[in-house]
């Protein structure tokens, strides 16, 4: 466990260690079990980062940090040197930014960013996907988002399972779309709800079918489809606002288990209907070591070497 706020986490099965970013903006990698903390970017700091992913492919590991600026970064030497991505130059207003950042998990570990960026021609910004072909050292412009002009990028979402192929899904406001990697198109799914906006999260499920479970927030409601996005029910208005973009995730092995992270965490065990906290804020100060501290930035859920998952819990006082 660290003291302070840690943001994002991930798991490497190879070395078994834990890679996270803290507030700060620090990158540390230690074991399961709280030791052997080490930092990885003590010389350059990482300012307001939203996401750690550690890559494995042939040609070796790779450590990819995004943020909820203008920037991400990459380390092909555990840390030792990072080099920042291209392709987010034209994010230049205080409004243009990265808003969330995946990796599928396929042959050459395709990242996608969502972002708020300038129109192509005139003074408006769109909501914008962007792609990375070369594991996130450059990223180029790869869909607009229908109907985004000006429109704010926290009320739009991207997500992908991280084990597991499946398309990227979106939404923004009550639309949904999937992004046919096939033939580089985004397909227009249903409405989640008739009409409206808000700030929203999109979270989901690979089934061993394929099939696709998805999980919406939106203006403090969840929205469950079993089918893709072909068609949404609202499952709960849960009123609460998220502390972080990052704080609505789903189970890799449980379909209908969902993590909600404000002031505490939440979990549903009943795909949405209801949430239960996992323990109050408070009980943390009689019992700091199986007790959550306050403010939930993030539930990563991951997979160990044995294929079993596992969740590290980041909070303002460090990483369960």
């Amino acid at each position: 466990n660290l003291s302070g706020r840690t943001r994002f986490a991930d798991y490497d099965t190879v070395t078994r260690k834990v890679y996270l970013v803290s507030d700060g903006g620090n990158v540390w990698k230690g074991n399961l079990d709280g030791s052997g903390w080490e930092v990885l970017n003590d010389q350059l700091q990482f300012e307001s980062p939203s996401m750690i992913r550690v890559i494995r492919r042939a040609e070796g590991m790779r450590i990819l940090v995004s943020t909820w600026d203008k920037f991400a970064y990459y380390s092909d030497d555990d840390g030792v040197t990072w080099m920042q991505s291209q392709g987010f130059e034209d994010l230049s207003t205080w409004s243009q930014r990265l808003e969330r950042m995946v990796v599928a998990d396929d042959e050459q570990a395709t990242v996608y960013a969502l972002a708020s960026a300038p129109g192509t021609t005139g003074s408006s910004q769109f909501l914008w996907i962007y792609r990375s072909l070369d594991m996130g050292t450059t990223f180029q412009r790869y869909q607009q988002i229908p109907g985004s002009q000006n429109a704010s990028v926290s009320n739009a979402d991207l997500w992908m399972p991280q084990y597991g192929y499946s398309d990227p899904y979106v939404i923004f406001n009550n639309k949904s779309f999937r992004v046919n990697t096939l033939d580089s198109s985004l397909v227009a799914l249903s409405n989640i709800f008739p009409n409206g906006s808000g700030y929203s999260m999109l979270t989901g499920f690979l089934e061993s079918s394929g099939n696709v479970r998805l999980y919406a927030y939106v203006n403090q409601v969840v929205y469950k489809s079993e089918d893709a996005g072909t068609t949404w029910e609202q499952t709960i208005d849960l009123g609460k606002d998220p502390f972080f973009k990052s704080s609505f995730s789903a189970s890799i092995t449980s379909p209908n288990v969902l993590y909600f992270g404000d002031i505490e965490c939440n979990r549903s065990q009943n795909a949405g209907q209801s949430f239960t906290r996992i323990s109050e804020w408070f009980e943390y100060y009689d019992n700091i070591v199986n007790r959550l501290h306050a403010d939930i930035p993030s539930v990563n859920c991951l997979l160990d070497e044995n294929g079993e998952e596992f969740q590290l819990i980041n909070t303002d006082g460090g990483t369960y």
